[in-house]
């Protein structure tokens, strides 16, 4: 009953493995019947059924040969899929992952928008076309990304959150990036880039001490983290010289 598939496990909507346990009882019927025929008690019946099951067991040899290499690494199995059916948008984002790993970005980009063109509200695909873009610099289509993102995921998800507050930091709107990046730790209150990304937001608003403190809290969930570990010295170093100047200062920026 577990792997029966009246309930759907994963985001498949039936999967392969699941036959095999099921299918035990329907062999065992199939094998009785074609054993009970009355062909396998005349003259010769015995080799005719042994020569039948030879026949069978290498044709399914073959056969389960042949599905498992499709198997044997990511790129076959992707492949595959889309060779059977190339609107599978999972396949394509798959696929996209691939070519991220072997730094073949604008691959990776055209595979992500791909499955995006098959299914609009895969939010998954917003977000890593999202991040790409970034990295590139193109920030307004990055951000267009991460609403779309947040728009599939009904009840928000803290990455997005915290990935559209950096850009819209970046751009300069810092009370939007705030908005973002506060709803982002409500989500996951131990999101450790959250802090640091709300933390430079803050130093850029002037809220030195409340920037400190959102740093201090990146490093008490995570004390090795480098980037929080930095910007927090580099507040505490503005806000001595505000100490000694009593007036606000320039001073070095925070960095995500």
């Amino acid at each position: 009953m577990p792997v029966i598939g009246l309930v759907q496990v994963g985001g498949q909507a039936m999967a392969d493995r699941y036959t095999y346990v099921p299918l035990i009882g329907i062999f065992l019927a199939i094998v009785w019947e074609v054993g009970a025929w009355p062909l396998w008690r005349r003259p010769g019946g015995r080799r005719a059924a042994l020569a039948l099951a030879i026949a069978v067991l290498v044709l399914l040899g073959a056969r389960t040969w042949q599905q498992t290499w499709i198997w044997r690494d990511s790129w076959t199995f992707w492949r595959a899929t889309l060779a059977v059916n190339p609107r599978v948008a999972v396949a394509h984002y798959a696929i996209a992952g691939l070519f991220l790993a072997e730094g073949r970005v604008d691959a990776a980009i055209r595979a992500y928008r791909r499955a995006l063109d098959l299914r609009p509200d895969f939010a998954d695909a917003h977000a890593e076309v999202g991040n790409l873009l970034v990295q590139q610099g193109r920030l307004g289509a990055a951000a267009a990304h991460f609403r779309k993102a947040l728009a599939a995921r009904p009840d928000g998800a803290a990455r997005d959150h915290n990935d559209l507050g950096n850009v819209l930091q970046r751009q300069g709107n810092l009370a939007a990036a705030r908005r973002h990046l506060e709803r982002a730790l409500v989500l996951r209150p131990g999101f450790v880039e959250a802090h640091n990304n709300l933390g430079i937001v803050l130093a850029d608003e002037g809220r030195l001490e409340e920037a400190a403190g959102q740093f201090r809290a990146a490093l008490r969930i995570r004390p090795d983290f480098a980037p929080a570990r930095s910007n927090l010295a580099t507040v505490e170093a503005m806000l001595r010289e505000r100490a000694r100047d009593g007036a606000g200062t320039a001073g070095p920026r925070p960095e995500p």
